[in-house]
């Protein structure tokens, strides 16, 4: 559980506000993209032992609301990709579903959307990858 906080949220913490810090010195208006999961959605709980995962992908999509609330000039954005396709997430599903999963490139069209899109439109909110991609579409 301690270094699954430690990867998922707390180097996050530690990368933003250095990050942050350097944007605001520099009267820069960056983003910051944190990139949660679907299991940081209770109602994607579950008998599948990632509680660790989860709950560290809970807090990162809490410090990413407080750095959008706190970080001025800085815009602020969570992306919850759908089932990817890699070695640590395959072993979840039983191999006649793992033909979902999608390959991590799909991830770029939402990844460019979110860091091009208008400050207005994406600053402090939670996107669901392929929620997303369909409204693009639309």
């Amino acid at each position: 559980m301690l270094r699954t906080l430690a990867v998922n949220c707390l180097a996050a913490f530690d990368v933003s506000v250095a990050a942050g810090r350097s944007m605001m010195a520099q009267g820069v208006s960056g983003r910051i993209l944190n990139i949660s999961s679907g299991a940081a959605d209770s109602r994607h709980v579950r008998d599948s032992g990632i509680a660790s995962d989860g709950i560290s992908k809970i807090a990162l999509e809490g410090l990413s609301e407080y750095l959008a609330a706190e970080a001025r000039g800085v815009t602020v954005i969570t992306l919850r990709p759908d089932t990817i396709a890699t070695d640590m997430v395959a072993p979840l599903f039983p191999p006649e579903q793992r033909w979902r999963m999608l390959p991590p490139d799909s991830m770029v069209p939402a990844v460019m959307h979110l860091v091009c899109a208008p400050r207005e439109h994406v600053h402090g909110k939670v996107f669901e990858q392929l929620a997303l991609i369909r409204s693009l579409a639309s």
